[in-house]
């Protein structure tokens, strides 16, 4: 409140400009009406011009662009065993002497591809060492020679729970589990080669195809060994006689020749696909 003037309402003096020597827009507009020369309707504009925009200043800008939906996570893969491994505990002598020979046996059935046997003695050597790491590591891995995918990583985890060092089991557990995710697939896959260019690549020159087949070191070897004939070829050749060292190196040409155009295309059917194991 002015104490000059009592009847002063505080929100007019809080409502007043903080500069009265700056005039405001009507003084301007009145100077400028009384000067003359200037239209009405560009002294209105000029005087809009000066307003504050109410859209701008109502509420924040904000941006336009809209937000980008996070791409949906694959859930990892929950094995479903259907397997029950017995509780870890400590085995006798003659248990461990056991097992041994169990496991030992499993891996000469193993070799001979009767894996139902070898399975047998490799869970009897789980049943008689439940805590030995090695024996469920050698039972996981003979569950995924059988294809007994979620079995496998059952054996492969608790191998792992019992002996944390044991980094083949860890390996083995990780690349199996990566095996089961929609991305492998796409990992398995290699780019098909065309058996029919790898051939005629081969047929200009012995090591092309291999190159293309994706085999860089069989390819590079046949072109060497290519080369180094033909240049032996072109020093021994002599018009109208028989030398045997010229018939020995065209000999060796057209065995790589025909051995390249052959391989290429084998190559090129048998680059489809890799091993899981490789990823």
């Amino acid at each position: 409140m002015n104490p000059d003037n009592p009847n002063t309402n505080p929100q007019d003096s809080a409502s007043a400009p903080a500069n009265p020597s700056v005039p405001d827009d009507k003084q301007i507009a009145s100077e400028l009406q009384k000067r003359g020369g200037v239209l009405p309707e560009e002294i209105q504009r000029l005087v809009t011009q000066g307003l504050p925009n109410a859209t701008n200043t109502s509420a924040p800008a904000t941006s336009a662009t809209p937000s980008t939906p996070a791409a949906p996570i694959e859930p990892e893969y929950q094995p479903h065993p259907t397997i029950q491994l017995p509780e870890p505990r400590e085995s006798s002598a003659a248990e461990k002497e056991g097992a041994e020979k169990a496991l030992l046996e499993a891996r000469l059935f193993t070799r001979r591809n009767r894996y139902n046997a070898a399975l047998e003695k490799a869970r009897s050597a789980v049943e008689l060492t439940p805590g030995d790491a090695g024996a469920l590591e050698a039972y996981g891995d003979t569950l995924q020679a059988l294809g007994r995918v979620d079995d496998a990583l059952f054996a492969y985890s608790r191998a792992r729970e019992l002996n944390p060092s044991l980094t083949s089991a860890d390996k083995k557990y990780a690349e199996l589990l990566v095996l089961q995710t929609p991305i492998s697939s796409s990992l398995m896959i290699e780019e098909p080669r065309s058996a029919r260019l790898a051939v005629i690549m081969s047929m200009f020159l012995p090591g092309w195809g291999q190159i293309y087949n994706q085999e860089p070191v069989k390819g590079w070897i046949l072109i060497v060994i290519t080369v180094v004939c033909w240049l032996l070829m072109i020093s021994q050749y002599v018009p109208l006689s028989i030398n045997p060292m010229f018939i020995t190196v065209s000999s060796v040409l057209v065995a790589t020749f025909i051995y390249a155009v052959v391989d290429a295309n084998l190559g090129a059917s048998r680059r489809h696909r890799r091993s899981g194991w490789d990823v």
